[in-house]
């Protein structure tokens, strides 16, 4: 943790620490003044969002570290920023084809009434992620860190904010998402330009860089899409099968105990995958003793938040008032798998950084199908609680196979290279 990757985490441990401070003053209030109903409908418009987010660059920012040059990484990036377009797009003329279908079936009334505050935030968000998957190859994680705070002040500034233009409260809580979502990029943009200028050499080729790292979208993307549909589910089938209500209990619940998760998560998985690259590029000898080292440092930082959330029955009535308490009973069931997936999170690109997408895509898409079993099945149970219970247990077991899956192709990879040698 010494050196430049103890700097770079350093540095975006600090600004995800001020987002996440951000995030936290912020909730209680935002639940309070919009009530439950409408936050869980705010919830559900946001897993739908991050959804479609994971594959907006279709995992063309996972390449981007991993690019063998840099005019290779700049012109997989130009693919990353195509498709971040062309999503948003096709978001646009689905929510104005099918608005009415779509806030019928997930119960978000601005898919329907608002239908451009989906592709917007589709758009900021997924150039985003492009333009820090630069930055995350360059090592300039600090830039990284100051526009994550810079997104997280504006989607509480504009949430906070939309509370006293009473014809806004229908759709301030996605308004707020999307021009979050979308802050910073410029700073990011800026920094991605002052690099190309500084660098000469070979054109960019955007069919060169498909032609070598098309892999990444055409494995990554249902690999991705299943990741973070099995993730976004629970939130969207509570909506649409117990009402918003039942979905702001859920969302409330993960918005705060699965803080330490992005908190860590967003930090260390950058830091990882950038020096994950370069073991592959210089020492792949190396990659199994790095992945042990971050599953060994992430267990230290397990305990804490097995201590949050077992007592989230007792501290969530009081910060998030009475309503919430449902909620905090569905934290402490939740709660081991958080752990698990506190430490899973952030090497959760190994497989894709080995090209093994085929893996990660069987796993994703069995978390996904029991995902939907533990919500929609009737042998989960009829109650709400029931299904939760259900589904924390799942992802508990699903979070150890993603561990031991992880272990063994970076212990291959290892391996592999010293047999060579």
């Amino acid at each position: 943790m010494r050196g430049r990757l103890g700097r770079g985490l350093l540095a975006l441990v600090s600004g995800t620490a001020g987002a996440q401070a951000v995030t936290l003053v912020s909730t209680p209030i935002l639940v309070r003044l919009y009530g439950m109903e409408r936050w869980g409908e705010f919830g559900a418009f946001s897993a739908l969002y991050l959804t479609l987010l994971t594959v907006s660059a279709l995992r063309f920012d996972q390449a981007v570290p991993v690019a063998k040059s840099d005019t290779e990484a700049r012109a997989v990036l130009g693919l990353a920023q195509l498709s971040s377009l062309t999503l948003a797009s096709l978001s646009l003329a689905a929510c104005l084809a099918f608005g009415p279908a779509l806030a019928a079936a997930t119960r978000v009334g601005s898919l329907q009434d608002q239908p451009w505050l989906l592709p917007m935030a589709l758009l900021g968000g997924g150039l985003y992620v492009a333009f820090s998957a630069w930055h995350v190859r360059q090592g300039s994680f600090r830039v990284v860190a100051a526009t994550t705070f810079t997104q997280a002040l504006a989607m509480a500034g504009v949430q906070l904010a939309g509370w006293f233009a009473e014809a806004a409260r229908a759709f301030v809580l996605p308004l707020g998402l999307a021009v979050g979502r979308s802050a910073g990029f410029v700073n990011l943009w800026r920094g991605y330009l002052r690099d190309a200028r500084a660098r000469t050499g070979e054109r960019p080729s955007l069919m060169g860089a498909w032609s070598e790292y098309g892999w990444f979208a055409l494995f990554g993307v249902p690999s991705a899409l299943a990741n973070a549909a099995g993730l976004q589910a629970p939130t969207l089938l509570l909506s649409a099968l117990f009402g918003t209500a039942a979905a702001g209990q859920f969302y409330t619940s993960m918005r705060v105990l699965g803080l330490p998760m992005v908190f860590l998560g967003s930090a260390v998985s950058q830091v990882y995958l950038s020096e994950f690259g370069r073991l592959m590029r210089e020492e792949p000898s190396r990659l199994h003793g790095f992945f042990r080292g971050a599953v060994r440092r992430l267990l230290l930082a397990a305990p804490a938040l097995a201590l949050l959330g077992g007592s989230a029955p007792l501290w969530f009535p009081w910060v998030f008032g009475s309503e919430a308490a449902t909620a905090g009973w569905w934290s402490l069931w939740l709660t081991p798998s958080l752990c698990l997936g506190l430490v899973c999170s952030p090497v959760s690109s190994t497989a894709n950084s080995l090209g093994r997408q085929d893996l990660q895509l069987g796993m994703d898409l069995l978390r996904l199908a029991l995902t939907v079993a533990c919500f929609a099945s009737p042998l989960a149970g009829a109650s709400p609680d029931a299904r939760v219970a259900a589904y924390g247990a799942m992802m508990t077991a699903m979070y150890l196979g993603y561990l031991a899956l992880y272990d063994r192709l970076a212990a291959r990879a290892s391996s592999a290279t010293e047999a060579a040698a």
